[in-house]
């Protein structure tokens, strides 16, 4: 460090001249040196810390959403009855509101059991939809999507719309005029997802559900013509013996 100090008055030179600046260097005293004591290194990994926060990180989010490469989708095999219908119940039980009988299942699985289609990841049962397709009312050729549900941790992943698509390619295949279904007024997720595909509002059914919810009729008009047919007079749709089977079949709640 370098100051510049002027000279006093007092020291001034005989003829007056102007006073010399004196130049003094003034040294910093240096500090003490501290040794610092050394982390302990990892033989593998020099970072081992970080490593293992990221790890958990990892296993976490591997947990709470499972990865897609092993789910595969396929229809449901009659052969199998013993162990997919056992599976297709547990997975609708667990993520419907409905309850439904064995007879239900029976129902739509031995007459449209090609219609009903199943995603599996790694051997485990995580979505499923049933359906069924039909003349209509001496007329039209009507599909019928009666169930969709996919378990809670595997929504908001595409397989509910995939699900959806194949049944939809399906009846496609077999000249179908159109497809329908209910859902609950407040089941946005599902209303979402169907109006994405194409389906429209038909009829507002009231207290349909036996929780007291009222529930959207949605149809899919595959056919030009049939677009115009928005009216429908009865409140459900016809199953057995001209009754509603199931007192409403419905979708989960599809994040």
């Amino acid at each position: 460090m370098t100051i510049g100090l002027a000279q006093p008055s007092s020291l001034s030179t005989p003829n007056n001249s102007p006073s010399p600046i004196q130049t003094v260097v003034i040294r910093p005293r240096p500090l003490p040196v501290r040794s610092t004591p050394t982390a302990p290194v990892c033989p593998l990994n020099h970072h081992h810390g970080p490593t293992l926060f990221v790890a958990r990180i990892n296993l976490a989010m591997t947990d709470s959403a499972p990865t897609s490469s092993q789910i595969s989708y396929v229809p449901y095999d009659p052969a199998q009855e013993a162990t997919q219908l056992e599976s297709v119940r547990e997975l609708i039980s667990s993520e419907l509101s409905e309850p439904y009988s064995i007879y239900v299942y029976r129902y739509f699985l031995y007459q449209w059991g090609d219609l009903c289609y199943l995603a599996v990841d790694s051997g485990q049962l995580i979505g499923v939809v049933i359906s069924k397709l039909e003349v209509h009312r001496g007329a039209a050729l009507r599909g019928y999507i009666a169930m969709l549900a996919v378990r809670h941790q595997y929504r908001g992943r595409g397989i509910a719309t995939k699900l959806v698509q194949l049944v939809i390619e399906a009846m496609v295949a077999r000249n179908a005029d159109e497809i329908a279904l209910e859902t609950e007024v407040t089941n946005v997720a599902a209303i979402k997802l169907y109006e994405g595909l194409g389906f429209l509002r038909s009829k507002h059914l009231h207290r349909y559900y036996l929780n007291g919810n009222s529930a959207f009729r949605l149809v899919l008009y595959l056919r030009p013509s049939n677009e115009g047919h928005h009216c429908e007079h009865n409140q459900g749709e016809e199953g057995l013996n001209s009754e509603k089977l199931h007192q409403g079949c419905s979708v989960a709640d599809i994040y």
